[in-house]
């Protein structure tokens, strides 16, 4: 199931070469890979004063045997308050997820189909918005050296799959290349993002790391 070959027209860079800013590649290894992510942003548009308060988690597990387990959460709520316009969107969801990783190099890559026995499924409402079925994901092993945030060792992943809301929910600016996913390696990763909304003007974003313990239903209980 899974292969030290990669695929013709891939060449993914060696252990210790430079991934990005303050990170190095490193050889991967098997294990479970974590992080939450709770944002806690306000900011103001016109008269309007808007909130966003959310957690995102996900974690991966990656055994010898090239399988590959996950359980993604999401807890979001945003207010939009002004004069003549009073919005609250909120919603909660888990999502689990069963399949194969193969090895590219030192790199690897997941694909992952829904499968409600990892981990409880949750739609608060009924009726939420549309997510993957399948997750495909390129994921590079690193260690912090450097980085202005993170330490440790870590999986920096990338989306393979068209566009999906929850994407973004996992990404962060700043502790990987633009859009990525970074998983801590055990224990895990919490994030904290303060600020203002990115789409509004505002005080900059300030974004800090903890490892630490990263349950499955982190999305529940963080932030």
């Amino acid at each position: 199931m899974s292969t030290d070959v990669p695929p013709s027209g891939t060449k993914p860079a060696p252990a210790g070469a430079p991934f990005a800013p303050g990170l190095v590649r490193q050889a991967f290894a098997p294990g479970r890979y974590a992080t939450a992510i709770a944002r806690t942003l306000v900011g103001t548009h016109d008269r309007q004063l808007v909130r966003e308060q959310s957690v995102a988690s996900i974690a991966l597990t990656l055994t010898d045997d090239g399988a590959a387990t996950a359980c993604r959460g999401w807890r979001y709520q945003m207010t939009n308050d002004g004069p003549d316009v009073h919005t609250d969107d909120r919603f909660e969801e888990q999502v689990g997820y069963r399949g194969h990783y193969r090895r590219v190099g030192d790199d690897v890559e997941v694909e992952l189909t829904r499968d409600d026995s990892v981990c409880p499924p949750v739609a608060a409402p009924a009726l939420a918005p549309s997510r993957a079925a399948i997750v495909r994901l390129r994921c590079a092993a690193v260690t912090a050296t450097g980085h202005p945030t993170l330490s440790g060792a870590a999986l920096v992943c990338t989306w393979l799959g068209p566009p999906s809301p929850e994407v973004l929910a996992h990404a962060v600016d700043g502790l990987g290349p633009a859009g990525t996913w970074v998983l801590g390696a055990a224990p895990g990763l919490r994030i904290a993002v303060t600020g203002a909304p990115p789409e509004l003007v505002g005080d900059p974003t300030a974004v800090t790391a903890t490892t630490t313990a990263v349950p499955d239903d982190a999305w529940r209980t963080d932030g």
